[in-house]
């Protein structure tokens, strides 16, 4: 019976000492800074709460700023507005119809002025041979395709700039006032000395 007994108080003397080692290691997880004046919560599982809370509002937050990139992404660029409704003003002053804004013709249009000002060349033809026709293959929508490009050095204006210029070129005049067309897309890049390339694609359905 003694040896039952020291047994038996041993077993609970070991049993006490594990529940405050354990009780120890969980208040070892917890701050015992006060935070802005207030009592740290000694609350496991509100504080996992309140991890769950500030995970899910930086996870929203994430999602807002990406979805807010790419309609910035996707939307006109002011230089890119500014080229489209001189177009669509000398289509007006000829007694044409006005051309639609396309974002996937501007796509198109953005990506090839991205490449000339990176790559640094200007022709209809890229150097592996291939014009608007097969950038704009992906495309379903459209029957006939033009396109007109405009380079020229960095200033406010650039886009009054291109217009004039394709007026008095007899070739780009005709694509820009053809009466067939019906939707367009423009695209601008800057190539590092500052250069702006403009292309800007017609398309008939």
């Amino acid at each position: 019976m003694q040896l039952g007994k020291v047994r038996e108080r041993a077993d609970r003397e070991y049993e006490s000492r594990r529940i405050i080692l354990l009780v120890g290691r969980l208040s070892a997880g917890v701050s015992s800074k006060s935070v802005n004046g207030l009592s740290p919560n000694p609350q496991i599982h509100n504080t996992e709460n309140v991890m769950k809370r500030k995970l899910f509002s930086s996870f929203v937050l994430t999602v807002a700023i990406i979805t807010a990139l790419c309609g910035i992404a996707n939307a006109q660029s002011r230089g890119e507005s500014e080229v489209f409704d001189l177009v669509n003003r000398e289509r007006s002053r000829a007694r044409l119809g006005m051309l639609e804004w396309d974002d996937r013709l501007a796509q198109v249009a953005r990506d090839y002025s991205r490449r000339m000002a990176r790559e640094g060349f200007f022709d209809h033809y890229d150097p592996n041979g291939k014009t608007v026709i097969d950038r704009a293959s992906h495309l379903r929508n459209w029957s006939t395709i033009g396109e007109n490009l405009f380079v020229c050095d960095p200033h406010p204006y650039f886009a009054t700039t291109a217009v004039r210029g394709w007026t008095k070129s007899p070739t780009h005049r005709g694509n820009m006032l053809d009466r067939n067309w019906t939707a367009t897309g423009i695209g601008i890049a800057s190539a590092r000395d500052g250069s702006i390339f403009i292309t800007q694609v017609f398309t008939r359905e």
